[in-house]
Protein backbone atom coordinates (compact mmCIF):
# COMPACT_ATOMS: atom_id res chain seq x y z
CA UNK A 1 0.00 0.00 0.00
CA UNK A 2 1.61 3.59 -1.15
CA UNK A 3 1.90 5.97 1.68
CA UNK A 4 0.00 8.97 0.66
CA UNK A 5 2.15 11.37 2.24
CA UNK A 6 5.49 10.23 -0.03
CA UNK A 7 5.23 13.70 -2.09
CA UNK A 8 4.27 15.69 0.64
CA UNK A 9 6.72 18.44 2.33
CA UNK A 10 6.50 16.28 5.24
CA UNK A 11 6.90 12.68 3.53
CA UNK A 12 10.08 10.59 3.85
CA UNK A 13 11.35 11.54 0.45
CA UNK A 14 10.98 15.19 1.82
CA UNK A 15 12.06 15.26 4.69
CA UNK A 16 16.26 15.13 4.78
CA UNK A 17 15.57 18.08 2.48
CA UNK A 18 12.83 20.31 4.60
CA UNK A 19 13.41 19.00 8.56
CA UNK A 20 17.17 20.14 8.60
CA UNK A 21 15.36 23.78 7.62
CA UNK A 22 12.48 23.48 9.88
CA UNK A 23 14.68 22.94 12.94
CA UNK A 24 16.70 25.81 12.15
CA UNK A 25 14.09 27.68 12.20
CA UNK A 26 12.54 26.37 15.44
CA UNK A 27 15.92 27.40 16.87
CA UNK A 28 15.19 30.84 15.80
CA UNK A 29 12.36 31.19 17.94
CA UNK A 30 14.41 29.55 20.76
CA UNK A 31 17.14 32.07 20.36
CA UNK A 32 14.71 35.12 20.53
CA UNK A 33 13.03 33.81 23.93
CA UNK A 34 16.00 35.66 26.16
CA UNK A 35 19.24 37.26 26.03
CA UNK A 36 20.82 34.48 27.20
CA UNK A 37 19.15 32.18 24.60
CA UNK A 38 20.26 34.09 21.76
CA UNK A 39 24.01 33.31 23.04
CA UNK A 40 23.58 29.54 23.34
CA UNK A 41 21.13 28.93 21.42
CA UNK A 42 22.69 29.67 18.06
CA UNK A 43 25.89 26.89 18.25
CA UNK A 44 23.07 24.52 19.81
CA UNK A 45 21.04 25.03 16.78
CA UNK A 46 24.33 24.27 14.21
CA UNK A 47 25.14 21.60 16.08
CA UNK A 48 22.00 19.70 15.87
CA UNK A 49 21.42 20.99 12.51
CA UNK A 50 24.51 19.89 11.43
CA UNK A 51 24.38 16.56 12.55
CA UNK A 52 21.25 16.08 10.88
CA UNK A 53 22.57 16.78 7.84
CA UNK A 54 25.55 14.26 8.39
CA UNK A 55 23.33 12.00 9.03
CA UNK A 56 21.20 12.55 6.01
CA UNK A 57 24.36 13.10 3.68
CA UNK A 58 23.43 10.04 1.31
CA UNK A 59 20.42 11.86 0.34
CA UNK A 60 22.49 14.66 -1.00
CA UNK A 61 23.48 13.40 -4.07
CA UNK A 62 22.54 16.20 -6.18
CA UNK A 63 25.16 18.33 -4.62
CA UNK A 64 27.72 17.56 -7.09
CA UNK A 65 30.63 19.48 -6.43
CA UNK A 66 31.98 22.31 -9.14
CA UNK A 67 34.75 24.53 -8.99
CA UNK A 68 33.06 26.63 -11.43
CA UNK A 69 33.44 30.55 -11.01
CA UNK A 70 30.28 31.68 -11.35
CA UNK A 71 29.69 30.31 -7.61
CA UNK A 72 32.39 32.65 -6.35
CA UNK A 73 31.48 35.57 -8.69
CA UNK A 74 27.53 35.39 -7.37
CA UNK A 75 28.30 34.97 -3.96
CA UNK A 76 30.38 38.30 -3.81
CA UNK A 77 27.75 40.27 -5.36
CA UNK A 78 25.43 39.41 -3.67
CA UNK A 79 27.09 40.26 -0.81
CA UNK A 80 27.59 43.62 -2.04
CA UNK A 81 23.90 43.63 -2.39
CA UNK A 82 23.12 42.83 0.73
CA UNK A 83 25.17 45.80 1.97
CA UNK A 84 24.32 47.74 -0.98
CA UNK A 85 20.52 47.61 -0.30
CA UNK A 86 20.62 47.88 3.30
CA UNK A 87 19.46 51.68 3.63
CA UNK A 88 16.51 50.34 1.19
CA UNK A 89 15.92 47.55 3.78
CA UNK A 90 15.55 49.79 6.48
CA UNK A 91 13.53 52.57 4.84
CA UNK A 92 10.99 49.79 4.03
CA UNK A 93 10.97 48.61 7.56
CA UNK A 94 10.21 52.31 8.40
CA UNK A 95 7.25 52.28 6.03
CA UNK A 96 6.19 49.18 8.05
CA UNK A 97 6.41 50.63 11.16
CA UNK A 98 4.15 53.74 10.19
CA UNK A 99 1.05 51.31 8.50
CA UNK A 100 1.47 49.38 11.83
CA UNK A 101 2.66 46.23 10.01
CA UNK A 102 5.67 45.98 12.22
CA UNK A 103 6.49 47.18 15.80
CA UNK A 104 8.36 49.64 16.94
CA UNK A 105 10.55 47.24 19.04
CA UNK A 106 10.80 44.56 16.68
CA UNK A 107 14.37 45.00 16.25
CA UNK A 108 16.18 42.83 19.13
CA UNK A 109 17.77 44.61 21.95
CA UNK A 110 20.45 42.48 22.20
CA UNK A 111 23.86 42.72 19.94
CA UNK A 112 26.91 40.26 20.51
CA UNK A 113 28.78 43.66 21.94
CA UNK A 114 26.77 43.11 24.74
CA UNK A 115 28.42 39.46 25.21
CA UNK A 116 31.84 40.84 24.45
CA UNK A 117 31.62 43.41 27.27
CA UNK A 118 31.17 40.56 29.56
CA UNK A 119 32.93 37.83 28.24
CA UNK A 120 36.03 38.20 25.11
CA UNK A 121 36.60 34.71 25.27
CA UNK A 122 32.83 33.64 25.47
CA UNK A 123 32.30 36.45 22.26
CA UNK A 124 34.83 34.74 19.93
CA UNK A 125 33.26 31.46 20.71
CA UNK A 126 29.81 32.73 19.98
CA UNK A 127 31.23 34.39 16.80
CA UNK A 128 33.19 31.12 15.53
CA UNK A 129 30.08 29.24 15.76
CA UNK A 130 28.12 32.17 14.19
CA UNK A 131 30.72 32.56 11.25
CA UNK A 132 30.68 28.49 10.56
CA UNK A 133 27.20 28.60 11.02
CA UNK A 134 26.13 31.05 8.26
CA UNK A 135 28.92 30.23 5.90
CA UNK A 136 28.47 26.55 6.02
CA UNK A 137 25.26 24.95 8.16
CA UNK A 138 22.61 27.68 6.74
CA UNK A 139 24.27 27.72 3.11
CA UNK A 140 23.52 24.10 3.41
CA UNK A 141 19.90 24.06 4.40
CA UNK A 142 18.56 26.99 3.00
CA UNK A 143 20.00 26.02 -0.16
CA UNK A 144 18.72 22.40 0.37
CA UNK A 145 15.50 23.46 0.88
CA UNK A 146 14.17 26.79 -1.27
CA UNK A 147 16.23 25.78 -4.31
CA UNK A 148 16.90 22.25 -4.14
CA UNK A 149 13.29 21.07 -2.59
CA UNK A 150 10.88 23.74 -3.40
CA UNK A 151 11.45 25.41 -6.66
CA UNK A 152 11.09 21.57 -7.89
CA UNK A 153 8.22 21.08 -5.35
CA UNK A 154 6.15 23.77 -6.39
CA UNK A 155 6.57 21.95 -10.09
CA UNK A 156 5.81 18.26 -9.25
CA UNK A 157 4.75 17.47 -5.60
CA UNK A 158 7.47 14.50 -6.69
CA UNK A 159 10.22 16.44 -6.90
CA UNK A 160 12.59 14.24 -7.48
CA UNK A 161 11.44 13.91 -10.67
CA UNK A 162 12.12 17.97 -11.85
CA UNK A 163 15.29 18.19 -12.83
CA UNK A 164 17.70 20.40 -10.66
CA UNK A 165 17.26 24.29 -12.57
CA UNK A 166 14.00 23.31 -13.91
CA UNK A 167 12.83 26.69 -14.89
CA UNK A 168 8.82 28.04 -14.73
CA UNK A 169 8.31 31.71 -13.99
CA UNK A 170 6.08 30.38 -10.99
CA UNK A 171 8.51 28.35 -9.30
CA UNK A 172 11.30 31.14 -9.92
CA UNK A 173 9.35 33.73 -8.19
CA UNK A 174 7.72 32.17 -5.54
CA UNK A 175 10.82 30.88 -4.18
CA UNK A 176 12.52 33.92 -4.45
CA UNK A 177 10.22 36.30 -2.92
CA UNK A 178 9.48 33.41 0.03
CA UNK A 179 12.72 33.33 0.35
CA UNK A 180 13.03 37.39 0.60
CA UNK A 181 10.21 36.70 3.59
CA UNK A 182 12.28 34.11 5.28
CA UNK A 183 15.06 37.01 5.89
CA UNK A 184 14.71 40.40 8.19
CA UNK A 185 16.28 42.32 5.08
CA UNK A 186 13.27 41.64 2.93
CA UNK A 187 14.46 43.54 -0.22
CA UNK A 188 17.51 42.38 0.32
CA UNK A 189 16.58 38.54 0.41
CA UNK A 190 14.61 38.75 -2.77
CA UNK A 191 17.48 40.01 -5.17
CA UNK A 192 19.51 36.95 -3.40
CA UNK A 193 17.29 34.86 -4.31
CA UNK A 194 16.84 36.15 -7.21
CA UNK A 195 20.75 35.66 -7.77
CA UNK A 196 20.55 32.30 -6.83
CA UNK A 197 17.70 30.81 -8.57
CA UNK A 198 19.61 32.14 -11.73
CA UNK A 199 22.83 30.35 -11.19
CA UNK A 200 20.69 27.54 -10.18
CA UNK A 201 18.86 27.54 -13.64
CA UNK A 202 22.07 28.52 -15.14
CA UNK A 203 24.62 26.00 -14.10
CA UNK A 204 22.06 23.20 -12.86
CA UNK A 205 24.02 22.42 -9.93
CA UNK A 206 23.27 23.12 -6.52
CA UNK A 207 26.75 22.84 -4.79
CA UNK A 208 27.14 25.72 -6.79
CA UNK A 209 23.86 27.49 -5.16
CA UNK A 210 25.85 26.53 -1.27
CA UNK A 211 29.43 27.93 -2.84
CA UNK A 212 27.65 31.29 -3.63
CA UNK A 213 24.95 31.56 -0.51
CA UNK A 214 28.37 30.05 1.87
CA UNK A 215 30.77 32.76 0.49
CA UNK A 216 28.01 35.84 0.76
CA UNK A 217 27.03 34.93 4.40
CA UNK A 218 31.07 34.32 4.85
CA UNK A 219 31.78 37.60 3.76
CA UNK A 220 29.25 39.49 5.45
CA UNK A 221 30.23 37.95 8.67
CA UNK A 222 33.74 39.16 7.84
CA UNK A 223 32.23 42.99 7.73
CA UNK A 224 30.41 42.33 11.00
CA UNK A 225 33.24 41.57 13.48
CA UNK A 226 35.56 44.24 11.22
CA UNK A 227 33.08 46.76 11.26
CA UNK A 228 30.66 45.96 14.32
CA UNK A 229 27.53 46.69 12.09
CA UNK A 230 25.54 44.07 14.30
CA UNK A 231 22.45 44.68 12.74
CA UNK A 232 23.71 42.23 9.61
CA UNK A 233 23.52 39.59 12.51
Amino acid sequence: MSDSSAHLPWGAAARPWVVPFVVWLAGLLLQQTSSDAAIWAYPLRTIVVGALLIAWRRAYADLRPSRHWSGVAVGVAVFMIWIGLDPVDQGSRAILRSLGLASETGEAAWTPQALRDRSEVGFWVWAVFRLFGSAVVVAVIEELFWRGFLMRWILDSDFRKVPLGAFTWRSFLITAVLFGFEHDRVVAGIAAGIAYGALLCWKRNLFLCVLAHGLTNFLLGLWVLARGDWQFW
